[in-house]
């Protein structure tokens, strides 16, 4: 979804969107201090950043070397009910098991601080600007079935089907997005979208007599 210039996330003021790193939105910003510095979307609305941080000049900058990210480590562990079994998961602020949450070796505990299921949804929002409820409300528009077959969800979830000609094969927007797929009409839809001369001829095929009756 868009993020409008001049949005303040912390001391940051969003100026632009530049360039993605792999499926993460970045954005240009502005920090009180003066400084311009490039942040995820994510990590601002996380509030994870909130200034520039790039050099102890800025009044905003906060120290993390030594004793000051230790206190940081301990404040966070407090704060996620960290144990040896789990921790709270920082999007869905909900209790899980570690066996929830992927290997991240930037992490003291070498786990991610967002469970898999809540990083599913990061990625979809990354890649097709949806979020988690409006990817629902599309899921239960189309009563939890293929748009295509009608065929109910089985054990693997729909894919997110999307015109190419507007945002390319490996990214989509909310004005492309056509519904959700099965594999199956996914993978036919895909193979008929690059030939766009074989779609008559593809139903035509299909509904022409068995060329041994002839």
């Amino acid at each position: 979804m868009p993020v409008p210039t001049g949005t303040k996330f912390g001391n940051l003021v969003v100026m632009e969107e530049v360039e993605r790193s792999g499926y993460n939105r970045r954005f240009k910003c502005l920090c009180d201090c003066g400084s311009e510095t490039i942040k995820f979307l994510g990590n601002l609305r996380l509030g994870r950043s909130k200034s520039c941080a790039t050099n102890s000049g800025c009044p905003y900058w906060m120290d993390h070397t030594g004793t000051g990210r230790a206190a940081i480590i301990a404040k966070r562990r407090a704060v996620s009910q960290e144990t040896a079994k789990g921790r709270i998961c920082l999007t869905c602020d909900t209790w899980k098991t570690w066996s929830s949450f992927s290997s991240d070796k930037r992490r003291s505990s070498g786990k991610a601080s967002n469970c898999m299921d809540c990083g599913r949804w990061r990625g979809i929002e990354a890649r097709y600007g949806m979020s988690r409820i409006e990817w629902l409300r599309l899921w239960a528009s189309q009563h939890e079935s293929c748009a295509l077959c009608r065929e109910p969800q089985g054990k693997r979830r729909l894919s997110i089907d999307h015109n190419h000609e507007c945002c390319g094969e490996d990214r989509a927007c909310p004005n492309c997005i056509r519904g959700m797929l099965c594999d199956g009409c996914n993978r036919m839809v895909g193979l008929v979208e690059r030939k766009p001369e074989t779609r008559k001829r593809f139903a035509d095929y299909l509904d022409a007599r068995p060329l041994l009756d002839q």
